[in-house]
């Protein structure tokens, strides 16, 4: 899980939040409430907002007026920090996830966890010959 998380408001255009997931260096942004409560209310990865450009090149280009709202998946699958590993796998694979973000019982997001992050964890408790496990 990674507890740095990008965050944006549903009111940004694509190109901001475009921008905003090449600064980070990642694949997807929480989408939060611009409201005073910050609440989740969607998640917008790479994926969408590439389909959502008007030009196939490096360069993206967005239509002006379309917004993360626009692109994002509503109310996204998310997941409690005492998840087990065990049930983020049954989660990730029941519901077709790339990314879920983490949310305490209060609503306060507190981390992100992708598909990257599931599988470096189960590598390192796989029985490799001749490596020794990360303690």
């Amino acid at each position: 899980m990674s507890r740095r998380v990008a965050v944006v408001a549903p009111d940004a255009t694509c190109a901001q939040a475009y921008g905003l997931l090449r600064k980070q260096g990642g694949r997807c942004l929480v989408v939060v409430a611009s409201s005073g409560d910050g609440g989740v209310v969607g998640l917008v990865t790479e994926r969408a907002l590439v389909a959502a450009s008007t030009d196939a090149q490096v360069r993206r280009v967005f239509p002006p007026q379309l917004t993360v709202r626009d692109v994002m998946t509503s109310a996204p699958w998310c997941v409690s920090p005492s998840a087990s590993l065990e049930e983020l796998c049954d989660d990730f694979l029941a519901n077709h996830l790339e990314a879920a973000p983490v949310v305490a019982d209060d609503g306060e997001l507190v981390g992100l966890v992708t598909t990257v992050d599931l599988l470096r964890t189960l590598q390192e408790r796989l029985p490799v010959p001749g490596r020794e496990r990360a303690a």
